[in-house]
C-alpha cells in the first residue's frame, strides 16, 4: 500500500495487491489494482482487476473487470474485460473492449510474467 501523504516514483512488479492511497508514478503489474479516492496515479497498469475511486492517468490494461467509482477519474487509454462505471466517474481517452483472444493473451502474459516493465522494479 502506497499511504495518504507518500509519493513514490518506480515500478512494482508481480503484486498480489497494489493499494494506492498517495501518488505513485511508474508501472504495475498485479492482480487487483486499487487506487482510493486520496490516490493519484501516473504510468502503465496490467491487472486482472483495477478499481479506481481516485485519480489514474497513462494506459491501464485490465483483463477482467475494470471499476470506476463515482469519485474516480480515468484518463487514459484504457483496454478492458468488463467495464463498471459508477454514476459521476469519469472514463476519457482511448478506450476499447478486450476481444477474446486480446484478453488470453494478458492473462497468459500477466502469468508468465512477461509484461514489458523496466528491470529493477520492487516486488511485493
Amino acid at each position: 500500500m502506497i499511504g495518504s501523504g507518500a509519493r513514490i516514483v518506480g515500478n512494482i512488479e508481480h503484486c498480489k495487491v497494489v493499494e494506492i492511497r498517495g501518488t505513485l508514478l511508474g508501472d504495475v503489474s498485479a492482480d487487483t489494482f486499487v487506487v482510493q479516492e486520496s490516490g493519484v496515479f501516473q504510468g502503465s497498469v496490467e491487472a486482472s482487476n483495477a478499481q479506481v475511486l481516485g485519480s489514474v492517468e497513462g494506459k491501464l490494461r485490465v483483463a477482467d473487470l475494470l471499476d470506476i467509482r463515482a469519485t474516480g477519474i480515468v484518463s487514459a487509454d484504457a483496454t478492458y474485460g468488463r467495464l463498471a462505471v459508477t454514476a459521476g466517474g469519469l472514463l476519457t481517452g482511448n478506450v476499447q473492449k478486450e476481444n477474446q483472444n486480446n484478453l488470453s493473451e494478458a492473462k497468459n502474459a500477466f502469468a508468465n510474467g512477461a509484461l514489458g516493465l523496466s528491470p529493477g522494479a520492487s516486488n511485493q
